[in-house]
């Protein structure tokens, strides 16, 4: 009977630390980054170094793209990589290569580059690292906790799409950082005002909620402005920060609306027509007319005779059988406009 007490709790034991060994194993590799196995055949066969996260975010610098010190490489498809990105980088999806690689023809082949994808299972990424080490670059690495590694640790950066569908949806606070003057000649609409420089003044103005989608921006990729806001909302424990890099330079490229534009388009719709001028005669707006005020100013008892006759000669062309009928009272009508009193042939 003892020894088979001893047999069962033998059993249990060795049940209960095996499975704690396999979870153990689980969490250690999910903890630790253990690639996939074709992951890792990847990085032997290109001989890839890997980098961690703080290698990283000491690489993207101040966050522009002038100001990173190494060039990360998102490796995703696009749409993933304008929903969310590591700032300052650049999108080369690995299924579409060659028609990206373009982008870095005036990088330096001793350039210091990062290339990441959607995380340790994610074999984009050491893909696309081969393909530029077999295009002579010498200085590739792999940042390979990629993407959902960093948006657990810091702000990412978005696209025109992403920033256009928040827009029209009000899902999220539109942040402009630039300089009020800046903002007030043109801004995506319905953005606050929120300079870098005035950042501890109008902190008030951030949602109360913290976890509230915050998107800065600024003058584009070489503006370090929106960065600044959005490490500081970081250090303010917002949890949902966003910068959208390209800003108004590219807002306005890609043909989207703002403030200053719907300004401009009032403007021009005051913009005063070009005169028209024909035999002498300044021509209304509205065809078959002549400009009320240009006939007041010319009806001097001097210059009538002139006056009539060129408006004779008009009418003529206009095709009215009796332009001699015509008499000036008759002409000039409330709408400031010249009507000819009499009905065409």
């Amino acid at each position: 009977m003892k020894l088979k007490l001893l047999a069962i709790m033998a059993i249990g034991f060795a049940l209960l630390f095996t499975g704690c060994a396999t979870k153990e194993v689980g969490v250690t590799a999910i903890e630790k980054g253990l690639p996939s196995k074709k992951v890792e055949e990847l990085i032997k066969k290109f001989d890839l170094e890997v980098v961690d996260y703080k290698y990283a975010k000491e690489a993207i610098g101040n966050g522009t793209r002038v100001g990173a010190k190494a060039l990360l490489v998102d490796s995703r498809p696009v749409k993933m990589y304008t929903k969310s990105t590591i700032p300052s980088s650049l999108n080369i999806p690995d299924t579409h290569f060659d028609e990206f690689i373009g982008q870095l023809d005036s990088v330096k082949k001793s350039r210091e580059i990062l290339v990441y994808c959607g995380g340790w299972s994610c074999a984009k990424s050491p893909k696309v690292a081969g393909l530029l080490k077999e295009k002579g670059f010498t200085n590739v690495k792999l940042y390979q906790a990629g993407e959902p590694e960093w948006k657990k640790n810091n702000y990412v950066e978005v696209g025109t799409l992403f920033v256009e569908s928040a827009y029209k949806k009000g899902s999220a606070v539109l942040v402009d950082t630039r300089p009020y003057k800046s903002y007030l000649r043109g801004t995506i609409p319905g953005s606050l005002s929120i300079p870098d420089t005035a950042m501890d003044k109008l902190e008030g103005r951030f949602p109360i909620d913290k976890s509230t989608p915050i998107i800065t921006f600024c003058g584009g990729y070489s503006c370090h402005k929106s960065h600044v806001v959005a490490k500081r909302l970081l250090e303010l424990e917002y949890t949902n920060v966003k910068v959208y890099a390209g800003g108004t330079p590219l807002w306005k490229k890609e043909g989207m609306a703002t403030t200053g534009s719907k300004m401009k388009e009032v403007v021009a719709e005051k913009t005063p027509k070009e005169t028209i001028m024909t035999g002498g005669v300044k021509l209304g707006e509205d065809e078959g007319t002549v400009d009320g005020e240009w006939v007041k100013a010319n009806l001097s008892s001097t210059l009538r005779p002139s006056f009539t006759n060129s408006m004779a000669l008009i009418l003529k062309e206009m095709g009215y059988s009796s332009p001699t009928r015509f008499r000036i009272s008759r002409t000039i009508s409330c709408a400031n406009r010249v009507r000819p009193g009499m009905s065409p042939p």
